[in-house]
């Protein structure tokens, strides 16, 4: 009877390694899996952040515009790789872990134009309103963002894709420059 009990416990010994043994790929496809999460969703924010800083940032001196807000109407239009080439460095600039070459900007136009408004303001004297002129200068804003995100791992690239395509389209109008003057 002793005897049946000592074979017991070298059988038992052996166990726990086999166990380890069946539950160890689990444990490596999990935390693969979570470090290919993580990296996706912070590379995703961080383009996100970027986009949207340089829809923000913009501005008409970053084109060479130097409008004296003189003239209404003028208009300015810029397009192609003066306006990519600017949202391109605002948005390397803001984000934190971008990967240059992954980013595509396509179809970047900007249009900046004046706009004058007429109101009246109280005069010196009492009752003789005067007329004053505000004169704004707008910049109309558009391109399309496009970000490839890579997983890090063979894991992430099985379960998220080789390749993780985030696109963005930029459309905003914004006050460049306002000037008020009564006459």
């Amino acid at each position: 009877m002793l005897k049946l009990i000592g074979l017991n416990k070298q059988n038992d010994s052996g166990q726990a390694l086999v166990e380890f043994a069946l539950t160890l790929w689990m444990y490596i496809l999990i935390t693969f899996f979570i470090i290919d999460f993580g990296w996706v969703s912070y590379q995703r924010i961080s383009f996100e952040y970027g986009y949207m800083h340089s829809s923000w940032s913009v501005s008409a001196a970053d084109l060479g515009d130097t409008d004296a807000l003189e003239e209404v109407p003028s208009t300015a239009v810029y397009a192609g790789a003066v306006v990519s080439d600017v949202l391109f460095d605002v948005l390397s600039r803001s984000s934190l872990g971008i990967i240059g070459g992954n980013v595509t900007i396509a179809d970047a136009n900007a249009v900046l134009y004046n706009q004058a408004d007429s109101y009246n303001v109280p005069g010196r004297t009492p009752g003789n309103p005067v007329q004053a002129i505000s004169r704004t200068r707008y910049m109309d804003l558009t391109a399309d963002f496009s970000y490839v995100i890579q997983p890090l791992t063979p894991i992430g690239s099985l379960f998220l894709g080789n390749d993780i395509t985030v696109e963005k389209e930029l459309t905003c109008t914004r006050v460049v420059r306002t000037q008020h003057r009564s006459e």
